[in-house]
């Protein structure tokens, strides 16, 4: 979060992720992916061993344990899963909101070497929204949220994060303040 400059008198309220249960439900793939061999070389000795009526699995079992083709191939399975386990946390943990006492920030991080950074003043959010759907969103709380803003800039929408509800109070609490302290600027002289 080094990148981020405040301006002076603005602090960071929260940081907000997607929820971790997202991040599990993404790694899910790669776990029963990474299991799948064993369960082929299983399922292939299990077959082989009905007898002598089916001696092609016999081959193909002994071609699997004396080949070093078949290790190639599962170790370079195991580093594309490697990657892909690593790029999803790797993304989990770089898109991030950071809301402060002036502005919203998204940093949002498309890929390894592109980062796009958007923030809008909350004085110019016309709405808040959030909303929690289905069964798991409902029992662990995760829903989406998005924030709409004035005039031609692009709204700000993050699914999967941990109690929308919270956080849109949040970011309507602060836009109270942001409002009373700016009205309360222009009152001061009269």
């Amino acid at each position: 979060m080094e990148e981020i400059a405040l301006e002076p008198g603005e602090r960071i309220v929260r940081k907000v992720r997607a929820h971790p249960l997202t991040l599990i439900s993404s790694l899910l793939p790669a776990l029963i992916l990474a299991v799948a061999p064993f369960a082929l070389i299983f399922l292939i000795v299990t077959f082989s061993s009905f007898g002598s009526s089916l001696p092609m699995m016999h081959s193909v079992v002994d071609n699997i344990s004396h080949s070093a083709w078949p290790r190639l191939a599962l170790g370079l399975w195991w580093l594309f899963l490697w990657i892909s386990v690593f790029n999803t946390i790797t993304y989990y943990f770089l898109n991030v909101w950071v809301i402060t006492t002036e502005r919203i920030i998204d940093i949002h991080q498309p890929r390894y070497f592109s980062r796009k950074i958007s923030s809008f003043f909350l004085s110019r959010v016309q709405d808040v929204t959030s909303d929690i759907h289905g069964v798991l969103g409902t029992l662990f709380g995760f829903g989406f949220i998005h924030v709409e803003t004035a005039g031609e800039e692009e709204d700000f929408e993050m699914h999967g994060i941990r109690d929308p509800q919270g956080l849109r109070d949040t970011i309507l609490h602060e836009i109270d303040l942001v409002h009373r302290n700016h009205s309360g600027e222009g009152t001061d002289g009269v």
